[in-house]
């Protein structure tokens, strides 16, 4: 039989079924060699033969090494209820055999018994606790059944022990990511390519912990490098699309998801990131159909949903955006992504209390944690001489837009420091009410309660209207004529998909150039204007430090044109006339349709018809200009 043996291991096994034809001719009841003889069947794909062999030398004699024979071989043709009952038998005949235990773990797995395999895993520890493959074995279960902190000690104990399969640093990993500890899953992930440097699942799951860390470069690397191991892997190209998406290079992001989508047709995921990639290009109606695609395919993934009414609240259909949102918190009520575009859309259908307090789910964003101060948060009580902090979010038009509640807050008799983005520091200074303005960085004063300024509109059930910024006084040197304020390009969020629609190109605003009588004056900051190149745009941004500058030169001008972003904010709030020119899908604080802004009463929108159509809204804008500047006219 050791020559039987020898050949079987080396993998001459035709060499070892003569052997044990042969040794069985001489003692049929050999009850060893026919279960040996059954391996063979079974390694050379004759499965039934192979399970019947091991079975008649159960017959012969109770031997724990068949029925764990029986159990391999049963749980290689996924039988796994009866492989488990094998194995419990050679368990009992042999209980000290750690390979029994684990074995039972696996068929109890397969089985959906987890806490039996739990169990067994246990067991095998128990026997044996300097031994890697038990902790391998309980740790990947742990993480299958949502406890990755018990998953992560027993993997950490597994590689300890000297387990350095690139399966373990996977499961390792995997479960660094559960806990959010992107920086040990990526560690786990790059030890995992060491031991496997080919593997494209490795580099795929290194890719997935940069994306984690919303290191889109790196990520994008990972995914490339997996594709070239596997070109054929949806899931790598559905991964790539999304940190393509991240890296705002939206029609790479499309491709990459429609070969995800050729591989496997029926890939929910990545039906979404192809709607996701659509609708930043504003292609609309085929954004929306695959969203419907991944709908159709995983109904029951409230992501699915909630994007749906995302970019059905981009086409205006608020009443189906809100229905597909509230199916998406039916599915997952603390689905934060749903909760806060919910806020977006009832917001944007003038529901306001409903959406200011959905608004409040902003904190739950990634990236976007709460200041974790120790003082508690305002709620509209009466301040009775306390010290506020109303402290800053979100950009420099937001603040703007919001500082309109200060004044309602030191009305409650509070004390209220402000803080904010530095270049609003001096405007916001001359503000009613307001005991002291602070840059965000700087050290905060002892105070009593907080609240972020977003937060204000919910408790008030008002939107103060009248001005409220006032600009410090100037000296005006611009030329005589009906003055124009033109701002063309969003904030600071270069490359983002908002700043992208809401900006124009500066030669489009040519027509209003040839309005008789007015003057172009630029209020873009850092535009860099070529009088070669601009239709007559005078630069008046030259030398303005922040916002108090630019208040005092809008202060000088009869009329403010801008797309949507922080110079309308400020011209309105001081009461300046502003013609704004709104993207089509437009912005919540505008409302669907109207001309006329309940925020801002000197404020008149203009919006595009179309996605990405600025040269109607332009011409109109040219022709009413015409007409104010005709009716300023002495007669």
């Amino acid at each position: 039989m050791p020559d039987g043996l020898n050949r079987q291991r080396s993998g001459d096994l035709t060499g070892a079924e003569a052997i044990y034809d042969a040794i069985l001719q001489a003692t049929p009841n050999d009850a060893m060699v026919r279960t040996l003889l059954g391996l063979v069947f079974c390694e050379t794909s004759r499965f039934e033969t192979g399970i019947q062999a091991i079975r008649d030398a159960i017959t012969l004699a109770d031997l724990a090494f068949s029925h764990f024979s029986l159990g391999q071989a049963l749980a290689g043709r996924g039988r796994s209820a009866e492989a488990a009952t094998a194995f419990r038998r050679s368990i009992e005949l042999q209980p000290d055999i750690l390979a029994g235990h684990i074995a039972l773990g696996h068929a109890l797995a397969a089985e959906a018994d987890y806490a039996g395999a739990a169990s067994a895993y246990s067991q095998a520890v128990r026997l044996d606790p300097n031994h890697p493959e038990p902790y391998v074995c309980a740790g990947t279960l742990l993480h299958r059944l949502g406890r990755p902190q018990d998953a992560l000690a027993h993997l950490k104990r597994a590689t300890e022990l000297g387990a350095q399969r690139p399966d373990t640093w996977a499961a390792l990993g995997a479960a660094y990511v559960a806990l959010q500890q992107h920086d040990d899953a990526a560690a786990a992930f790059r030890r995992q390519i060491e031991l496997a440097p080919d593997s494209a699942a490795a580099h795929l799951n290194l890719g997935d912990a940069f994306q984690s860390q919303r290191n889109h470069s790196a990520a994008r690397l990972s995914y490339q490098r997996a594709i070239a191991l596997s070109p054929r892997s949806a899931d790598a190209h559905c991964h790539l699309s999304n940190t393509l998406y991240g890296l705002g290079l939206f029609e790479e992001a499309a491709s990459s998801a429609e070969a995800a989508l050729a591989l496997a047709p029926d890939y929910a995921d990545a039906r979404s990131n192809l709607g996701n990639a659509l609708l930043a290009l504003q292609r609309y109606d085929a954004a929306e159909a695959a969203y419907r695609d991944a709908i159709r395919l995983q109904p029951g993934v409230a992501a699915f949903h909630s994007n749906l009414g995302t970019v059905l609240t981009a086409q205006r259909r608020v009443a189906e955006a809100l229905e597909a949102q509230r199916r998406a918190l039916t599915i997952d009520p603390g689905f934060v992504d749903a909760r806060y575009n919910h806020a977006i859309t009832l917001l944007l259908d003038g529901q306001l209390a409903l959406g200011w307090q959905y608004y409040e789910a902003r904190w739950e964003l990634p990236g976007n944690p709460p200041r974790g101060f120790s003082q508690p948060l305002w709620t509209g009580e009466a301040l009775c001489g306390r010290t506020i902090l109303l402290h800053a979010e979100q950009g420099l038009g937001d603040m703007l837009h919001m500082a309109r509640y200060v004044p309602l807050v030191a009305a409650r008799g509070g004390r209220v420091v402000l803080e904010v983005h530095d270049p609003l520091v001096r405007l916001l200074q001359r503000m009613p009410g307001v005991q002291q303005v602070l840059p965000l960085g700087a050290p905060l004063p002892p105070f009593d309660m907080h609240c972020p300024l977003f937060s204000l509109p919910r408790l008030f059930d008002t939107i103060p209207a009248e001005p409220y910024i006032v600009a410090a006084p100037g000296r005006d040197r611009l030329r005589s004529g009906f003055r124009v304020g033109l701002v063309w390009g969003g904030g600071d969020r270069i490359g983002s998909r908002v700043n992208r629609d809401r900006s124009i190109a500066l030669a489009k605003l040519a027509p209003l150039a040839r309005v008789p009588g007015i003057g172009l004056y630029g209020l873009q900051k850092d535009a860099g204007l070529d009088s070669s190149e601009d239709p007559g745009i005078i630069d008046l941004m030259s030398g303005v430090v922040d916002f108090a500058d630019t208040a005092a030169i809008i202060e000088q001008l009869d009329m403010i044109i801008s797309v949507d972003t922080s110079t309308a904010h400020l011209a309105a709030a001081m009461g300046k006339p502003v013609w704004l020119l709104s993207r089509y899908s437009g912005c919540w604080r505008w409302l669907v349709a109207g001309m006329d802004s309940a925020w801002y009463p000197t404020m008149r929108i203009y919006r595009q018809e179309r996605p990405g159509d600025w040269d109607t809204v332009i011409r109109q804008i040219a022709s009413d200009l015409a007409k104010v500047v005709a009716d300023t006219k002495p007669h």
